[in-house]
């Protein structure tokens, strides 16, 4: 258990059409945790979004790079660390209610793992 301080910014474009709209944009998270013992992580996540609602259909697409530094309580930094992500929600409302019920929403994660330096 940490204290997270960080600042959160996002920049985005909504497209509407007479059928659809989409949005795209960017999310950047800049945070350092500071842990009870001294060690602190410091982090930028940029994630990149994009929905699209057509009719019935919503599709989101959300893609992560997040490195991250770990740091000793004297401020030596004492690891590293990259999270990558790309994952999908899919919502089709087949009975037209406007509300998500069973069977109606698929995701999936398409990637996510970490890699250490």
């Amino acid at each position: 258990m940490g204290t997270q301080t960080g600042t959160e910014t996002t920049v985005g474009q909504v497209t509407e059409t007479e059928h659809s709209f989409q949005v795209h944009g960017t999310t950047t998270l800049e945070y350092q945790v500071v842990f009870p013992d001294g060690r602190y992580v410091v982090g930028t996540a940029v994630e990149h979004f994009s929905f699209i609602v057509n009719g019935p259909q919503t599709i989101s697409t959300t893609t992560i790079q997040e490195p991250r530094t770990i740091y000793s309580a004297d401020g030596q930094p004492i690891g590293k660390v990259f999270m990558h992500a790309l994952s999908h929600v899919t919502f089709r409302d087949a009975n037209g209610n406007g509300v998500p019920d069973p069977g109606e929403i698929t995701a999936s994660v398409d990637r996510f793992f970490f890699t250490c330096h």
